[in-house]
């Protein structure tokens, strides 16, 4: 609503919205991501290390069942694990809040413990500090989301091994992107939003030595 109301305001100046969908405000572009692409490959993977485990059973842990991001990534997340495993099992929990860690360790220890889960797609914000905890305290396996949040764990390397990759939005690539576009061309497509993803290199998972 405020850039909105600022792109009114200063109607000669161009914006760029990233990660909200903004349309038919003639001087905003906006982008999105096809967050499920992401997740199908981080169910790829899931998939894999569960069966290298000797397990037929993943996890996913959300924040709230509202925001459809998080829904297209566990949408992406059991296509990609059923296009690896047909037979695999995906169990999941919403925590019901993006700052209770403490309950995304409770839910998580259940996944793992009594439903055998392998890995687990922490999929919920703050409460997804509890998941990786989790993991590190049954030696079992995490998938981070939007970013590399291995990276927040160099100095608890015991958590930091948790990680076999994470599902990211590459917010770097799409404003790179969109700058480039807009030097090439003069101009980029205001008024509308465009969803982006794998084909543009703007979703993605983590290649680093852990996930190797």
């Amino acid at each position: 609503d405020n850039m909105i109301t600022v792109a009114d305001e200063y109607p000669d100046c161009g914006f760029l919205m990233v990660n909200e969908k903004i349309e038919g405000v003639e001087n905003i572009y906006s982008i999105d991501f096809r967050t499920s692409e992401a997740g199908f490959l981080g169910g790829i993977a899931a998939a894999d290390v569960a069966e290298q485990n000797g397990s037929d059973t993943i996890g996913f842990i959300g924040g709230m069942d509202e925001k459809i991001a998080i829904q297209e990534y566990f949408i992406g997340y059991i296509e990609g694990a059923k296009y690896y495993n047909p037979e695999i099992n995906i169990v999941y929990n919403y925590v019901g809040s993006w700052g209770d860690p403490d309950k995304g360790r409770t839910q998580a220890l259940a996944q793992y413990n009594d439903s055998g889960a392998a890995v687990i797609f922490a999929c919920a914000g703050g409460s997804g500090n509890g998941v990786h905890q989790a993991a590190s305290e049954v030696g079992r396996f995490v998938l981070g989301v939007d970013n590399d949040q291995s990276v927040g764990y160099s100095e608890q390397p015991e958590i930091q091994k948790a990680f076999i990759t994470s599902c990211m939005k590459r917010m770097d690539n799409s404003i790179y992107n969109a700058i480039h576009k807009f030097l090439e061309d003069g101009t980029l497509p205001f008024g509308k939003n465009e969803i982006l993803g794998l084909s543009e290199d703007v979703v993605g998972i983590v290649e680093n030595d852990l996930y190797n």
